[in-house]
């Protein structure tokens, strides 16, 4: 007889037909009762049309009718699929149309879950009842059968989770489930004295050897009821009452088991009878193991297998005297081989940490209807002929003298500003803590792209921990970035349906409002986190909370450490980036009047050597620069009047340096000078213009027009850079006003600086006093002194910068950039929007999905997009080289003392880069494809080689003599690109704009030469649907036309859909090699993660 896992049953009943095998609650039934129940079943079945390489839902609660229907499923020759019926109703169509069932087995009280379509038997139904009981009993022959039923053929499917989010079905055989109850029942002993319990939920794989094992020995199988298996109370009355002497828990639910059972009670003597507790599912520790052995008398053994292993795969006896460590998954079982392998496949020496791979008779066939996932787990093994070894992604170490040590997931890795973080590590430390019982960590991603480690604990005793406590704690034993942003203590820990641990009901911390959260603490904590909340637009920002997660981009936290320098606190910009935490910034705050090593150095004002973006200006683009400004527009007030307001535009100009910018050509070279406080005001500072009595479209006219004059009166040869006009609408209703400064002195950072300044000036003037903002920061003068002073230091950057510029780079347009000819009077603009949905996507799930920034993801759509343009006009190649700007604020590499985060002042930086998307057809794109996903790598990776993020670029080209020779000669990017960041919507508030951020200045002076053929400035703007993109393109009409540059406009959104599109796939994102520690190509990567992600 071949056997199976119904011969194993039938030898039993032979042997002792009349023995106890099933106990569930009041129902006993015999082995030969039950064989004979079975076989009836299984001949309904066949009648049915099933057969081996079929399969069985089975829909039932926990009870003797689903033991019997386990056996009579094997005996039909079908493999059974465990659907549980506390599943929700979706669940239930998806599983029993995933695994196309041919019948379905349930009971009457669940029959109307089972949907439409279906063959259904529902056992307990009185007809079905009565033609079960009238067919014969005898055991199921091969012929009866459809096809003789072997070894090889499946005997459940069960289903784990998958990555995409359906789950996935492991296809079992026979014969990997005989070796594994074989060798269990060899290695432990066990016999008809034995009694098991039943109690874990069927769709688990560890139900299958509590069903079998005992039927397969002659013991008895004791079924809990329904649920019983999450009560311990139960549990322990019903393991007492029945004598039970097997039995099996998941760590989580044995920490229960045992806390109930010590309550109060002086064990170990409790439960005699039972003798083998079996613990697996997830990791045991130290600590569980000796709180068992204080409990309880039994042996204690640690098992360890994948689903798609047959159930277990090794096996460890724990001691009380095994000491501190946490026990190990043990040795192989009869029948498996276990690999631990490093790169390449290769096995590590002991002691060294690789990943598990598994062989032998117990692998699984793969995934139900899933040959692709299978091929990725089910490899190749290069120590057998023709064998297959499972791929775990448990991360694993053998010690000396041979057991294995289980580490965790390998992909439980991940990745937090940077650094490279093990969960496991900080469950340890919070574990450690005193208070606390038990503790798991889990990376939550409440919002697209806010990804946050949390903490959960219960606690060891009637006293609850503190989460404050806990989270300084873990601050002394764990780097910054491992510490978690939120600590929860809950009663206890929520447990999925198989009794592990529910990840996914874990709550949610409430960032604005969390009781017991670890709040800040200390003056400069408070104050850090008052205006962090302020900048994020919350109620209250934790002390661990991670900033950059709750909403801040480099740009928020440089507006962060400006309000900071405000309120008295420095914080250098590179810790803020570095550690992005209240409590990071704290520590690395210093109060605004303390010196540091270069304050005797940086006098504010005097002459000063201009920067390299003044050169660009003024000397690469040339022609006049008057007009060249931007401006922005806030509501003020009804009771605002012109003598403060005056006095609060006075009281800018004298506090922030670069205001007071004069600049002068002598020969022909600029000059550039800061005067003292007081030698920038003028009669026409401020103007008042009357709105009272107009309409809204005569109010635009006479605010446009205002503030055309107002561009007109900036001067920079006699320092006039900033004018102010006041919108006077009357006592009653709130006015505008306008501030328009040269752009040679502000940036986007300083528009923010200057429009949280205005209102504390404003009510400053209001109240009489003088405003005294607190003073400290790098003054623009000693930053640009600074940059040129160490401009040499950069001349090992010069061959990159070379050679990205003298590669070919394809005419775009019809004819080349003519200075003479593309100026600012031949400017054309156009501007598109892109929707909230998919700007959300943009801004935050498709750049997490890669590790990646924002910027990573415009430009590779840019790229993708001008590389489509210039295809459909004849043009080869992918490349596109581009000048890129950025905020130019992270000086770090200047001097590690610089703080320019509160200095008003034009930082900007402009560098080329070159990016190449590679080939991707536009199907592709606009499809979502994955080679989107290879794009974006390979544009991340190429911005990650750019020396020092460009910073030096400028330094190099306009500031040091020899390099600056070289790279003039080179030839120019004809693309221009500057993403600004995100800013809020207007609103109608006081001192909020009163239009869609800073206006741009559009290159105002008519004679003045265009930088660039076509230009992109892109700016996210906060609305009350969500943020929508919106793209600035501009050209000069006589190089292209507006059809074009809409064609091209309207690609680049096409790419930026694709790239949602593509987020969407189950195989997503990635690394690449600028993520890791080690040394990996983008292929090693992609194959890993291939492997990884076709993990269960």
């Amino acid at each position: 007889m071949t056997p199976t896992l119904a011969t194993l049953v039938e030898a039993q009943a032979a042997a002792s037909p009349d023995a106890c095998a099933v106990v569930a609650g009041g129902e006993r039934l015999s082995y030969r009762q039950l064989n004979a129940h079975a076989n009836r079943l299984a001949r309904l079945l066949i009648g049915l049309g099933v057969g081996p390489e079929d399969r069985v839902a089975l829909l039932l609660e926990r009870s003797a009718d689903l033991v019997v229907s386990v056996l009579g499923v094997l005996k039909s020759g079908a493999a059974y699929v465990p659907v549980e019926p506390d599943h929700p109703p979706a669940r239930i169509r998806s599983l029993l149309a995933g695994a196309d069932v041919a019948v379905v087995v349930t009971e009457r009280a669940l029959a109307a879950t089972v949907p439409d379509g279906y063959r259904v038997v529902v056992c307990d139904d009185p007809q079905t009842r009565r033609r079960l009981d009238a067919g014969p009993g005898h055991d199921v022959t091969d012929a009866e059968r459809s096809s003789p039923l072997r070894p090889e053929h499946p005997a459940y499917v069960i289903h784990t989770s998958g990555s995409t989010g359906a789950p996935k079905g492991v296809v079992l055989p026979h014969r990997g489930v005989l070796n594994r109850l074989t060798w269990m029942i060899e290695r432990y002993g066990f016999s008809a004295a034995d009694r098991f319990l039943q109690k874990t939920p069927y769709g688990f794989d560890v139900s299958v050897w509590e069903l079998l094992a005992p039927l397969a020995c002659g013991a008895r199988l004791v079924v809990a009821h329904p649920g019983g298996h999450r009560d311990p109370g139960y549990l322990t009355e019903l393991i007492e009452t029945e004598r039970v002497t097997v039995v099996h828990f998941v760590p989580s639910m044995l920490h229960a088991f045992v806390r109930h059972g010590s309550d109060g009670r002086p064990g170990p003597h409790r439960l005699g009878d039972l003798r083998a507790v079996f613990a697996s599912g997830e990791a045991l520790t130290a600590d569980l193991r000796d709180r068992f052995f204080a409990t309880y008398e039994a042996g204690l053994h640690n098992l360890y297998g994948p689903t798609e292993a047959s159930i277990d795969v090794t096996a460890w006896r724990c001691d009380a005297a095994e000491g501190a460590a946490d026990p190990p998954i043990g040795e192989p079982i009869t029948g498996i081989r276990a690999y631990v392998l490093g790169d390449r496949l290769r096995p590590v020496p002991d002691g060294v940490a690789g990943e598990l791979y598994l062989a032998g008779v117990g692998l699984a066939r793969g995934y139900l209807g899933r040959p692709g996932l299978s091929a990725g787990r089910f490899v190749a093994c290069p120590w057998g002929s023709g064998e297959r070894m499972y791929r775990t992604g448990d991360r694993a170490r053998r010690r000396a003298g041979g057991p294995l040590e289980y580490l965790g997931r390998t992909d439980d890795q991940v990745k937090i500003r940077g650094f490279r973080v093990e969960p496991g590590e900080i469950e340890a430390a919070l574990a450690a803590c005193d208070g606390v019982g038990r503790a798991a960590v889990l990376l939550r991603e409440d919002r697209p792209g806010e990804r946050r480690l949390v903490g959960y604990v219960t606690a060891d005793g009637a006293t609850a921990p503190d989460p404050a406590a806990l989270t300084e704690r873990l601050r002394l034993v764990l780097p910054e970035p491992l510490v978690p942003a939120a600590v929860l203590v809950l009663a206890a820990f929520p447990v999925t349906g198989n009794g592990k641990l529910d990840s996914g009901a874990l709550p949610a911390p409430d960032f604005a409002a969390r009781v017991g959260a670890a709040a800040p603490t200390g003056t400069r904590e408070q104050i850090l986190g008052r205006v962090a909340a302020e900048v994020l637009r919350l109620d209250r920002v934790g002390t661990h909370d991670d900033l950059l997660s709750l909403g801040a981009d480099s740009i928020g936290l440089l507006e962060i450490l400006a309000r900071a320098r405000r309120a008295g606190l420095v914080v250098p910009v590179g810790a803020a980036l570095a550690t992005p935490t209240v409590a990071g910034l704290a520590a690395a705050a210093a109060p605004a009047d303390g010196a540091d090593h270069d304050a005797a150095d940086d006098v504010p004002t005097g002459p000063f050597p201009p920067t390299p973006t003044m050169r660009w200006l003024l000397d690469d683009i040339g022609g006049p620069v008057e007009r060249f400004h931007q401006s922005l527009l806030v509501w003020v007030p009804a009771e605002a009047c012109e003598v403060d307001l005056a006095a609060a535009v006075r009281a800018l100009l004298d506090r922030h340096d670069a205001l007071r910018l004069r600049l002068t050509r002598v020969g022909g070279d600029w000059r550039a000078t800061v005067g003292a406080p007081g030698t920038g005001e003028a009669p026409d500072l401020l103007t008042r213009v009357d709105l009272a009595g107009l309409d809204e479209p005569q109010r635009a006219e006479q605010i446009a027009r205002a503030t055309r004059a107002a561009v007109a009166r900036l001067d920079p040869a006699t320092g006039a850079m900033l004018r102010a006009v006041w919108f006077d609408a009357g006592p009653r209703e709130p006015g505008r006003l306008a501030l328009v400064a040269h752009h040679l002195v502000v940036d986007g950072v300083s528009w923010r600086i200057l429009r949280d300044d205005l209102p504390e000036a404003w009510r400053a003037a209001r109240a009489g006093r003088p405003w005294r903002r607190p003073a400290g920061g790098t003054s623009f003068r000693r930053f640009a002194g600074l940059l040129a002073g160490r401009a040499a230091r950069r001349a090992a950057e010069l061959p990159a910068w070379t050679g990205m510029l003298r590669a070919p780079d394809p005419p775009l347009t019809r004819r080349p950039l003519d200075p003479a000819t593309d100026t600012s009077a031949t400017l054309r603009q156009l501007t598109r929007t892109l929707p909230a949905a998919p700007t959300g996507a943009v801004l935050g799930e498709v750049p997490a999905l890669f590790h990646a920034g924002v910027d990573d993801v415009l430009l590779t759509a840019f790229a993708l997009a001008v590389a489509r343009w210039r295809a459909r006009r004849g043009a080869a190649g992918t490349s596109v080289l581009l000048d890129l700007e950025g905020h130019g604020r992270d000086a770090s590499s200047v001097d590690p003392g610089v703080d320019v985060a509160g200095t008003v002042g034009w930082f900007t930086s402009i560098h080329p880069v070159r990016l190449d998307p590679g080939p991707v057809g536009w199907d592709e794109v606009t499809g979502g494809g994955p080679a989107l996903g290879d794009a974006v790598k390979r544009i991340k990776e190429q911005r990650a080689a750019v020396p020092d993020h460009g910073f030096g670029f400028g330094q190099l080209r306009y500031l040091h003599e020899e390099s600056a020779a070289v790279l003039s000669a080179c030839p120019r990017p004809q693309l221009g690109f500057n993403y600004l960041g995100r800013f809020g919507a207007a609103g109608d508030g006081a001192w909020q704009p009163a239009t869609d951020g800073i206006a741009l200045d559009g290159y105002g002076d008519p004679p003045r030469p265009l930088p660039h053929a076509v230009e992109l400035n892109a700016i996210t703007h906060d609305r009350p649907a969500g943020p929508e993109l919106s793209a600035h393109w501009s050209w000069p009409a006589g190089l292209v036309d507006r059809g074009e540059v809409a064609e091209l406009a309207g690609l680049w959104f096409e790419a930026l859909t694709g790239l949602v599109a593509y987020g969407r796939r189950p195989d997503a994102g990635g690394l690449t090699p600028s993520d890791l520690l080690v040394s990996l190509d983008q292929s090693e990567i992609d194959r890993i993660e291939t492997e990884l992600r076709s993990a269960p």
